[in-house]
């Protein structure tokens, strides 16, 4: 069951590239990898112990993304514009996030997403 799935899993994803490749013609070993972690930190931030967390952490990251790249100013010379904060302060509130609840947003109390020695 388990070798089906990650075969299936396989597949999929050499469609996607394939897909994504002729979409856009440039592409590099680097090309995905910025969305790439901030759909890891959205695993982290919601709990990695289910499903249903990691993908309620993935929506609030994405709204936290949205919320703040129309917070922070978009027009000024180069330093000050949100592309170049945008990311930093996604980060700064995943440690936030972590600092105050290590095992994720979205796991209940009693639950524990992660055994501590």
């Amino acid at each position: 069951m388990i070798a089906r799935r990650l075969v299936s899993a396989s597949v999929l994803a050499a469609v996607v590239a394939v897909v994504m490749t002729v979409e856009t013609s440039y592409v590099t070993p680097d090309y995905a990898l910025r969305d790439t972690i901030i759909v890891l930190v959205g695993v982290v931030v919601g709990g990695i112990d289910r499903l249903w967390s990691a993908t309620l952490g993935g929506f609030a990251i994405g709204f936290a993304k949205g919320a703040l790249d129309g917070f922070l100013p978009s027009t000024g010379s180069w330093p000050f514009t949100s592309g170049v904060y945008l990311d930093s302060a996604i980060f700064a509130l995943v440690i936030l996030v972590l600092l105050i609840r290590p095992d994720g947003l979205f796991v209940r109390r009693q639950q524990r997403a992660v055994e501590r020695v």
